[in-house]
Order: structure tokens, then C-alpha cells, then sequence
């Protein structure tokens, strides 16, 4: 005797060959029925479902429509895919029906609510699917400007060596890397480097005239060829560029996927917690304890192996509000925006909605009671003298 199975969205369904209901496994919610109906898309099954099918033994094949249930079973009975099947499909068709003759649920009112919420679920389950793909593209973005960040470090420290030989006062004048490099495209030899073509350039007046005066009194060596410098200086410009696009790109994805994160700490930041913890999900199930010294594990295991003082935080420093205020109020500081963080995690990893705004301004008000709590450090008790 041939069976069939019928998977649906009230569970699944043992026919016979007239399309009547031999035995079936029934899902107790909505969302256990989308779970369930997403896993059997990609060739898998719950023990339950597993522990149902084995009856099945008794019977000489086992005909279904679903490719990925067919994958699911394959290794265990003898399974044939006919797409389409008129018996499976009539018995979709006439479920409603069906549902109110074996008495699985009241009224059709009932019915049409439980099939419309698992509709709803399992759009729920795809999204979560496709948002769970983004933010592993949005890890190797972060990824790769953390190696890009690297690489113009290690380029930006041999310039300023290299051309330290030449005008080694411009070290001190200029933080930033990428101004640097670009005075050196410009202008190449120091001798240019007058008051007049600075101010051309751009630069403040007060900045200008203490370049031009350093460049006048300057004691580095005059090299007349400096074409290789300018093409690597070049090449590491283009680097930069690259690196403002990419992070534009970052920007866009993360508001697409976390952006109650995004609005509340930004999309670097948001970006390198989700890298951290592994996804998106990852970080939304991780207590705010967690979160707090995400990306000080080290330093944590070290707290812990030798008795020191464990991390107050980790990478969550790189927030502005945490890196500017004084070291006594960190901890606390660190604390609450771990709490904002977690929330804010929890309502874009499981579609909740916007809240960025209302979050930033709680954060706001704890960390002003903070600032005037605590505005001097605490001072520690002395010890007692032993006698």
C-alpha cells in the first residue's frame, strides 16, 4: 500500500491513496508551525516529527511534494516526489474543511486566525532569515576596514618615517594621515611648502605660518627625486578614498538591519558588536553584562586566572560618551549603555519597532544623573592599622 504525506500549516498529514486522513502530528502554535515548516523547506525535522515518521515503516512507498522533506526522509524509507500530486493538493485545498471534520479546531473562525498567524510567522522566520544573511555581509564589511584600518597605519607610519628625512618638523604639525599625505602630493619638497601656496592649499592661517616657518628652518635633507614617495603616497590616498566608500556602504546596510542599533551608538560601533558576537541574533540573546566587555575577553580571562581587577569594559569604549568622561565614571556609564545596547539589539534582531530615539534620550538622562552623582572620584577607606 502506498501513503502520502501532506505537510501544511496545521502539521503533517499520513493519506491514503483516496486522500483520507490515516494518522497525523499536529503543531500546537502558529510559530511552532512555521519553525517547523521553514525547517522541512531545508531537509529538516524535529525529534518529534522524526519519532511520528517511523510508522511509516509498514507501508511499501512513500509519496510527498516537498523536495525538502523528501531529503529529510530519503535515507530511511523508499520516497517518491510527484510535483505535482493531486491528492496532496486536493487535500490543501479542502484543510479548512478538513480541520472542522477531525475536530483540530472549533469554527472556521478559528481556522482562517490560526492559518493567517502562521502566514504571518513564517514571513517572520524569512525575514529573520534574510536579516541573519545581511548582518554576516555586514561582519566582513567590518572586517574589512579593520584590515583596511591597519594597512593605513602601517603605510601612513612609513611615510611620515620616509618623509621624516626630508621635513621631519611636518610630523608634529599634522595628526591627521591623510592631510599629511596629501601636503606631500602637493607639494613634494619642502621648499614649497611656502605661506602662500598653504593658504592656496586650504589650510588655516595660523596652521600655514607654522608650517612655511618650519619648512624655512627646516633641518632635513633636500632629495631632489621624490616621484616613488608621491605614487605610494598616491596609492595610500586612493586607500582612504576606498575606505570612506566602504564605510558609507556599512552605514546604509546597518540601518537596513539594525537600525534602532544604528541610531542609538552608530554603524562602526554596531557593526563591530554584531562582528563580536557572531550576528545579530547572537548579540541580542547576550545579557548586558556580556555586551559591556565584548572585545576584552583577554583581559577578562586574565582578571580571572590572576585575581585582578576584571575589564570595566570592552570595546563599547570607543563610544565618545564613554572615551571622554572621566575613568571613575566609566564603569557606570559603560553599565547603562550595555543596557541600551541589549535592548536595542533584541528589537532589531527580532523585528520590534524603531525606538533609537526614545533610547538615546533614557541614555542621555542616566548619564547626566551620573555626571552630577559622581563629579568627584569616590575617595577608598583606609585601611586599618594592625596593631
Amino acid at each position: 500500500m502506498n501513503v502520502y504525506i501532506a505537510d501544511c500549516e496545521l502539521g503533517f498529514f499520513i493519506l491514503n491513496e483516496k486522500g483520507e486522513v490515516l494518522d497525523k502530528l499536529l503543531f500546537k502554535s502558529p510559530l511552532e508551525a512555521a519553525k517547523s515548516l521553514t525547517e522541512v523547506n531545508e531537509g529538516k525535522l524535529s525529534f518529534e516529527a522524526l519519532s511520528f515518521f517511523k510508522k511509516l515503516n509498514e507501508f511499501e512507498k512513500i509519496i510527498l511534494d516537498n523536495e525538502g522533506l523528501a531529503k529529510a526522509l530519503e535515507s530511511k524509507f523508499k520516497i517518491e516526489v510527484q510535483k505535482p500530486c493531486l491528492i496532496i493538493d486536493e487535500f490543501r485545498r479542502n484543510l479548512a474543511s478538513t480541520a472542522l471534520k477531525l475536530k483540530i479546531l472549533k469554527n472556521e473562525e478559528e481556522v482562517e486566525n490560526f492559518l493567517r498567524e502562521v502566514a504571518v510567522e513564517i514571513t517572520r522566520e524569512k525575514l529573520r532569515a534574510a536579516s541573519a544573511k545581511k548582518d554576516l555581509y555586514a561582519i566582513q564589511i567590518s572586517r574589512a576596514l579593520e584590515d583596511i584600518d591597519k594597512t593605513l597605519n602601517l603605510f601612513a607610519g612609513r611615510i611620515r618615517e620616509w618623509y621624516g628625512l626630508i621635513f621631519p618638523e611636518l610630523n608634529n604639525l599634522v595628526e591627521s594621515h591623510e592631510a599629511y599625505i596629501k601636503l606631500i602630493i602637493e607639494f613634494g619638497s619642502k621648499s614649497n611648502f611656502t605661506l602662500e601656496n598653504l593658504l592656496n592649499a586650504g589650510l588655516s592661517a595660523e596652521k600655514a605660518e607654522q608650517i612655511s616657518k618650519a619648512a624655512i628652518n627646516s633641518i632635513g635633507a633636500e632629495f631632489q627625486d621624490l616621484s616613488i614617495l608621491k605614487d605610494f603616497c598616491s596609492q595610500t590616498l586612493s586607500l582612504f578614498n576606498l575606505r570612506k566608500r566602504i564605510e558609507k556602504y556599512l552605514s546604509k546596510i546597518m540601518n537596513e538591519i539594525a537600525p534602532n542599533l544604528t541610531g542609538l551608538i552608530g554603524s562602526m560601533l554596531s557593526a563591530k558588536l554584531i562582528s563580536l558576537a557572531g550576528g545579530l541574533e547572537n548579540l541580542a540573546k547576550m545579557p548586558a553584562s556580556t555586551i559591556q566587555v565584548l572585545g576584552a575577553e583577554k583581559a577578562l580571562f586574565r582578571a580571572l586566572k590572576t585575581g585582578s581587577k576584571p575589564p570595566k569594559h570592552g570595546v563599547i569604549f570607543q563610544h565618545p560618551i564613554l572615551h571622554q568622561s572621566p575613568k571613575w565614571q566609566r564603569g557606570k556609564i559603560a553599565r547603562a549603555l550595555a543596557g541600551k545596547i541589549a535592548i536595542a539589539a533584541r528589537l532589531d534582531a527580532f523585528k520590534g519597532e524603531f525606538k533609537a530615539e526614545e533610547l538615546k534620550k533614557d541614555l542621555e538622562e542616566r548619564i547626566k544623573e551620573i555626571k552630577e552623582k559622581y563629579k568627584k572620584p569616590m575617595r577608598k577607606p583606609h585601611a586599618k592599622r594592625r596593631n
